[in-house]
C-alpha cells in the first residue's frame, strides 16, 4: 500500500493573526501590531481589546443561535443534598453559588461557571454507578406541586438556577448545556494578542467581528459577511449530522417508552 503522508491537524488562528486580518479588510496598511502613531487596531490600545473581546462575544452568540456544538459541554454534577422538607409548595434549586435544599442553602454542590442556559438534565441516585436514565421533563413556568419522591424526575430554568422538587436521597445530575468562552486576557506573561483562538479555523468570521466594531459607520455591511462566513462554519457540522439518522424526541421524553408514574426513573 502506498505510504500516505501524514494529516496536518486543524489549526487553531492567533489572535494576532485574526487582527492582522481585520486589519487587511479595513485597509489599515501596517506590517506589525505594535503601536504606530494614527493606525487602527493596536495591541498595545485598551480598546484594541474591548473590540476584539466585543466581536468574540458577538461571534460566539452567533455561532450559539445557530447551535454550533463547539458551545456545547456536558458535567456530572454529584451529590444534590436530600430535600429537607415535605411540603409539596417547597422546591429546591441549584445555582452558581450553591445548592438550596428547600430549607437550607449549602455553598455547593454548584453548576458550572462557563453555563450559560442548560440544555438536557439527567438524574441517578448518588455513589451507586447506576446509569443515567431519560433526560428529566423540562416545565415551564413553575413546577407542580406534587408530593416529594424518590426521585426529582422534572426541572425548570428560572432566575439562573435549575429548579425542582427535590429528591428523598441524595442524586446527581448529568447536565448538557450551552457555554461561553472566556474574553481574551492577559495570562501570566502571555499577552492577549498572543494566545490562540480556540474556535478552530474562525479567523474569517471573528475578523469581520471586529471590522464591525472598528468600523460603526459600516457595521450593517461588515455583520452581514460576518454572519454569512458564521454559516459557513455551521455547515461543516451540517454535512456531518447528515450522515446519521436523527428522530425528534417527545418534549416529555413519555412518547419514547417511560416507565410512567411521577417519582420513578422511567417517567421521564
Amino acid at each position: 500500500m502506498p505510504i500516505l503522508p501524514p494529516i496536518t491537524p486543524a489549526i487553531q488562528d492567533s489572535v494576532t493573526s485574526i487582527l492582522n486580518a481585520a486589519k487587511s479588510r479595513l485597509k489599515d496598511r501596517i506590517d506589525t501590531l505594535y503601536a504606530v502613531n494614527g493606525k487602527i487596531l493596536e495591541n498595545t490600545t485598551p480598546g484594541t481589546q474591548q473590540m476584539v473581546n466585543n466581536a468574540w462575544r458577538a461571534l460566539q452568540e452567533t455561532l450559539a443561535n445557530l447551535g454550533y456544538t463547539v458551545l456545547k459541554q456536558e458535567v456530572i454534577v454529584q451529590g444534590l443534598p436530600v430535600v429537607a422538607t415535605v411540603d409539596p409548595a417547597l422546591n429546591c434549586y441549584i445555582d452558581y453559588s450553591g445548592y438550596f435544599d428547600g430549607v437550607n442553602l449549602f455553598g455547593s454542590p454548584t453548576l458550572p461557571g462557563d453555563m450559560i442556559i442548560p440544555l438536557k438534565v439527567w438524574e441517578r441516585p448518588y455513589n451507586q454507578n447506576a446509569p443515567f436514565g431519560r433526560p428529566m421533563e423540562l416545565f415551564f413556568d413553575g413546577l407542580p406541586g406534587l408530593p416529594k419522591q424518590v426521585w426529582n424526575g422534572m426541572w425548570e430554568w428560572r432566575a439562573n438556577a435549575i429548579w425542582l422538587p427535590g429528591a428523598r436521597q441524595v442524586m446527581d445530575f448529568r447536565i448538557l448545556y450551552a457555554r461561553y468562552l472566556a474574553d481574551f486576557i492577559d495570562i501570566g506573561t502571555t499577552r492577549w494578542f498572543q494566545q490562540l483562538c480556540p474556535i478552530i479555523r474562525s479567523q474569517n468570521a471573528f475578523s469581520l467581528f471586529i471590522c464591525a466594531e472598528a468600523d460603526p459607520d459600516n457595521a450593517t455591511s461588515w455583520l452581514e459577511k460576518a454572519v454569512a462566513a458564521v454559516r459557513l462554519m455551521v455547515n461543516r457540522e451540517s454535512s456531518m449530522k447528515q450522515r446519521g439518522n436523527v428522530r425528534r424526541q417527545s418534549r416529555s421524553g413519555r412518547m419514547e417508552g417511560g416507565m410512567g408514574g411521577y417519582g420513578n426513573p422511567g417517567w421521564y
